[in-house]
């Protein structure tokens, strides 16, 4: 009951950001308005739906349920805290990229497996997609891409995305390339289809997708190596088991909230700064650009050793851990 009311107000404070805003009148939504009347109405009288008298709140209340119902209550709220934007921004930029991962399709292929794959299954899919386009959102508003609902922004976007696809398989480590194809092979276990059954595999690994792209537009490198150079340098900076192990650290309040949202994204920054420099500098080696901080490297080595044997109780001991990295990449 009280999950329900808190979407009640979401919905509510969405809807009425919506209809102040110009978002229901761009032609990127205008699906939402055609796809809340029947077929039979659509084809009859599709040319006149948009002079109805309730146009705009149509398109809002479509808007708003499709985007609290699939992204959760807070998810939007969450990016205008964190990143300074307008509720429309977020919705807008969730709503894009919602498009280019062809979110509506891959929903119905989940929805189609009712009573064929157990609902818990289906419910972690659709988390699946879910947590995919919360990252990409995040990432994309907090380096200020120009995100807009234009079909030229939005086809050049899934192309791109279509290309890192294919060269995931290259570049991804052994066993987690293996685990993805042990995950399509459940899904057409079930009855997915296979290209839909890959990209739902894949959907975890897309959090490199933005960054890997923007670092080879600024470097202008093919995207398969600066894939590779950014991968290496993860590895290097072991970046990955210092976020699962924030992961780890039990929230109690929304201080630690706000603590683990900023510890994750310096350590994205710190990535991809030091990325951009070994591309730029070091032809994609990151150990000839460290090769001068070893002292630096080692120290931060130390910490990352003794986290390992411990279990954080809180985020103190991998600040500290973060703070290394940053001397060590200034």
């Amino acid at each position: 009951p009280e999950l329900a009311i808190l979407m009640a107000y979401s919905k509510m404070q969405l809807y009425q950001a919506l209809l102040s805003s110009q978002l229901p009148d761009e032609a990127g939504v205008s699906d939402c308005l055609q796809d809340y009347f029947p077929a039979a109405i659509r084809q009859r009288y599709g040319k006149f739906l948009a002079e109805h008298p309730l146009a705009r709140e149509i398109t809002a209340t479509v808007l708003t349920n499709r985007a609290v119902d699939h992204a959760g209550g807070t998810l939007f709220n969450s990016l205008v805290q964190q990143h300074g934007v307008t509720l429309i921004d977020a919705v807008r930029t969730w709503l894009a990229f919602d498009r280019v991962l062809a979110g509506d399709e891959l929903r119905r292929l989940i929805y189609a497996l009712d009573n064929r794959m157990p609902s818990e299954r289906q419910q972690q899919l659709l988390l699946r997609l879910e947590d995919a386009l919360a990252t990409l959102s995040d990432w994309a508003i907090d380096a200020g891409l120009d995100i807009r609902l234009e079909a030229e922004i939005l086809a050049e976007l899934r192309d791109k995305r279509i290309a890192f696809e294919k060269i995931l398989g290259s570049i991804l480590p052994q066993e987690e390339w293996a685990d993805c194809k042990a995950f399509a092979d459940d899904c057409e276990a079930h009855g997915i289809a296979p290209d839909a059954a890959r990209r739902l595999a894949l959907l975890p690994h897309l959090r490199g997708f933005l960054p890997i792209v923007a670092l080879a537009e600024k470097t202008g490198n093919e995207i398969f190596a600066t894939a590779r150079t950014f991968l290496d340098v993860r590895n290097l900076l072991a970046r990955d088991e210092i976020f699962q192990l924030a992961q780890k650290v039990p929230l109690r309040d929304g201080w630690d909230r706000q603590a683990l949202q900023s510890l994750t994204k310096s350590l994205s920054h710190i990535g991809f700064r030091l990325t951009a420099v070994v591309l730029e500098k070091y032809s994609g080696n990151p150990e000839a650009c460290l090769a001068g901080r070893r002292r630096e490297l080692e120290a931060y080595r130390r910490l990352r050793d003794d986290l390992r044997s411990t279990s954080p109780a809180n985020f103190h001991a991998l600040l500290i851990a973060v703070a290394a990295l940053e001397k060590l990449v200034s």
